[in-house]
């Protein structure tokens, strides 16, 4: 999640700094964290589940 965070600030500073018009935005950043770490309960998790069971019946 941590990862997350700071690629998603380093995201949001190149696009303040590079792109005309475009703002820094705090919540971009804390949703698309949010975003990931929901994403990776839900999904995450049963993928990883499921490709440990595939290896240990090998």
């Amino acid at each position: 999640m941590l990862l997350t965070a700071i690629v998603m600030l380093l995201v949001e500073l190149a696009q303040g700094a590079l792109i005309t018009g475009r703002a820094f935005d705090v919540d971009d950043v804390l949703l698309n964290t949010a975003g990931a770490l929901v994403g990776h309960l839900f999904l995450g998790r049963r993928l990883g589940r499921a490709v440990h069971a595939r290896e240990g019946k090998t």
